[in-house]
């Protein structure tokens, strides 16, 4: 099976949906992308500094205890997950600084900018001042950093919760900029600072796997067409067969699928009312050529259920 190349997606409905396959995650990653992508607030007097060559957490100032408190922006671009998007993991990679690496404890909190398409942090104070989303991930007792790392002690919790938020609001689109707000843990407030590299080269990257599962809309279909979403993560061949109860083929449709959403009806005008499965697959171009000469072929198979009533 293919694991990043496309994903069968629906609307969510009255009727629970069953998978024959596990879902395959798809994974977006990406790394800062603009010198005014990561940034800095000093929480007192709201100044922003953009052209700093690293990014000191939770506090600018060390000391016992350290002083300075502030806020880090994260900022990443042409964010390629689909609205709705189950998030099933995500965190941010950072690399170690050259100071600021050992002590503690540190505590941080991690929160999304809830708008739908973040842009940069320029105006004084305009860290403290964007909106959050809800929920927020806890970065707990970071251990000591060594100079240059990049490896687990450098990457966060899992932010999945947080991601999930921000694609499922109003306004979320495939290519929109995602923004992340990092700073102390209000409940578990640090004592301890940690400085990570900035820009396009060092900076921080940004980690998604995701799926998007959802089912024919509406659903039970009461008297109209029902819809059936599908999202491809490149261009396939998708091929959807309904069964009755029985396990008799009732409908077949076939669609030449390109990337991105598109919406495939099914005419029920002839079809009795009951329940019904639906089978879809998506596959490459070429595939069945590739099932003959046994080779490997990257396909997709879910399977879910409609009622239709009259």
């Amino acid at each position: 099976m293919c694991r990043k190349m496309f994903l069968l997606t629906c609307f969510a409905a009255v009727l629970s949906m069953l998978c024959a396959d596990a879902a395959f995650g798809l994974v977006w990653e990406a790394q800062i992308g603009s010198g005014g992508d990561d940034v800095e607030e000093h929480i007192e007097g709201g100044s922003i500094d953009t052209g700093s060559s690293d990014i000191e957490m939770p506090y600018d100032d060390e000391g016992n205890p350290p002083t300075d408190p502030q806020l880090v922006a994260l900022r990443f671009q042409n964010v390629e997950v689909p609205a709705g998007a189950i998030i099933l993991n995500a965190w941010i990679q950072f690399t170690s600084d050259n100071e600021y690496l050992t002590g503690g404890p540190v505590n941080l909190a991690i929160w999304g900018h809830l708008v739908p398409n973040a842009t940069q942090f320029t105006a004084t104070g305009s860290i403290s001042a964007a909106p959050r989303t809800t929920v927020h991930a806890k970065w707990s007792d970071l251990p000591d950093w060594t100079s240059g790392a990049s490896g687990p002690e450098q990457q966060t919790s899992d932010i999945s919760a947080v991601i999930e938020e921000l694609v499922n609001q109003p306004g979320w689109a495939v290519g929109n900029a995602l923004g992340l707000i990092i700073g102390d843990d209000p409940d578990n407030p640090s004592r301890g600072i940690r400085s990570a590299l900035t820009g396009t080269s060092n900076g921080a990257i940004l980690h998604i796997e995701y799926t998007s599962m959802t089912a024919f809309n509406p659903n039970p279909a009461n008297g109209e067409d029902p819809v059936l979403r599908v999202f491809l993560d490149e261009r396939a061949e998708v091929e959807i067969e309904i069964f009755d109860v029985t396990g008799q083929v009732v409908d077949r449709i076939e669609v030449d699928g390109v990337r991105g959403p598109q919406d495939v009806r099914w005419d029920v005008s002839n079809i009795a009312s009951g329940l019904y499965i639906v089978r879809m697959e998506a596959r490459r171009p070429g595939a069945n050529a590739g099932i003959a000469l046994g080779r490997t072929v990257e396909s997709e198979v879910k399977i879910m259920k409609v009622a239709v009533v009259r």
